[in-house]
């Protein structure tokens, strides 16, 4: 089992992406969501706010896979830090957090070049039929082209022509994709 360290002053934020990142994967545990203060030396990963009153002195003392949330991800300190695997924006969504954790964990590094602007991505939502709409939504909760025909009382067939018209009406490579454009927006 995995153990995280998330290390946020925010609570209720602290606490509701521990629950989540707990619930969604069984592998990992959430040994701490404290303070800056505090490093249980047990943990696997770190996962933290990017704060510059404590940054080079927590760098110096911790010597621990680390992923930093931070609202500049081309921060010149991020550079030479040997143990930072993970570089996101405090805005990316707990699903980009998620792939960034099993990145890591993989022995990756994981780096959000640019904020995620999700108007930008959806700017083509209204092209999208009321019915595809709904397979999307079964998409994003991960159904398969057969449980979203019987579900919907379709054909297979007809649910991979509305899968196909998703990912180009969204300007996306695959079912994936459209699904979590789906999660990170405001439209779900």
């Amino acid at each position: 089992m995995k153990q995280i360290i998330f290390i946020h002053d925010g609570i209720l934020y602290r606490d509701a992406l521990c629950h989540f990142i707990t619930s969604s994967h069984h592998n990992y545990k959430m040994v701490g969501a404290i303070n800056a203060n505090g490093i249980d030396d047990n943990c696997d990963l770190i996962i933290m706010e990017f704060n510059d009153d404590f940054f080079e002195e927590f760098f110096n003392h911790v010597h621990k896979d680390i992923i930093v949330l931070t609202s500049h991800v081309n921060n010149a300190k991020f550079k030479n830090k040997s143990n930072i695997k993970g570089i996101l924006q405090k805005d990316c969504s707990a699903i980009l957090l998620q792939d960034c954790i099993q990145k890591v964990f993989l022995g990756e590094f994981f780096y959000q070049k640019e904020s995620i602007k999700i108007k930008e991505k959806t700017n083509n939502v209204g092209a999208l039929t009321k019915r595809e709409r709904e397979v999307l939504g079964y998409l994003a909760q991960g159904d398969s082209n057969k449980g979203i025909a019987n579900a919907l009382s379709l054909e297979i067939v007809t649910i991979k022509l509305h899968v196909r018209s998703i990912c180009k009406k969204l300007n996306v490579s695959n079912r994936t994709k459209a699904a979590l454009l789906f999660k990170e927006s405001a439209w779900n």
